[in-house]
């Protein structure tokens, strides 16, 4: 077992510290993903395995403790893929109609997870296949050139956010 201190803390990482300030890891596996380092560890009284990236770690102390060990189907290519790739989000399909000129950046942004599916004179429309998260940044900075077609939820969350950006700078 190990003891660390983080300087930043991950995606749905609730901080649950010692008294003395340290939180209590089994260590399982270290991988490399997005570009950092991760340590895939299960937290002392926990069954939940979770990641922590090595660069917001401190203060790092091996116990002289045994470690819980995982065992079982366990891919750390399939947990990364979930848990910090897609951000624990699962892949939605959208469609989406944008201006002809954005058939390039959606190809180099989205890959083959993007199709598209009609062509018109001066737009398109594609289905893109991606974590919600994802496809919700790239719209906001495409607002004059995309519109959101379908699902209806997730158009209507664009428009509460559009409608709340502009409460806040036009009101």
């Amino acid at each position: 077992m190990v003891s660390i201190r983080l300087l930043e803390y991950g995606l749905n990482h609730e901080l649950q510290e010692t008294e003395d300030g340290h939180l209590v890891i089994s260590p399982y596996v270290t991988m490399w993903a997005e570009g950092n380092y991760y340590i895939l560890a299960k937290r002392e009284g926990s069954d939940l395995l979770e990641h922590f990236r090595i660069d917001h770690m401190k203060d790092i102390t091996l116990l002289e403790r045994g470690v819980d060990m995982i065992f079982g189907g366990f891919n750390p290519s399939q947990y990364a893929r979930q848990m910090i790739f897609q951000k624990g989000e699962d892949k939605e399909r959208f469609e989406i109609e944008c201006d002809l000129k954005m058939w390039q950046e959606i190809a180099e942004r989205f890959g083959k997870d993007a199709v598209i599916v009609r062509k018109g004179f001066s737009s398109i429309t594609v289905k893109i296949t991606a974590i919600p998260s994802e496809v919700k940044t790239w719209v906001m900075n495409h607002l004059k050139d995309c519109e959101i077609i379908s699902p209806k939820k997730f158009r209507e969350e664009i428009q509460m956010n559009i409608m709340d950006a502009y409460k806040k700078y036009c009101t």
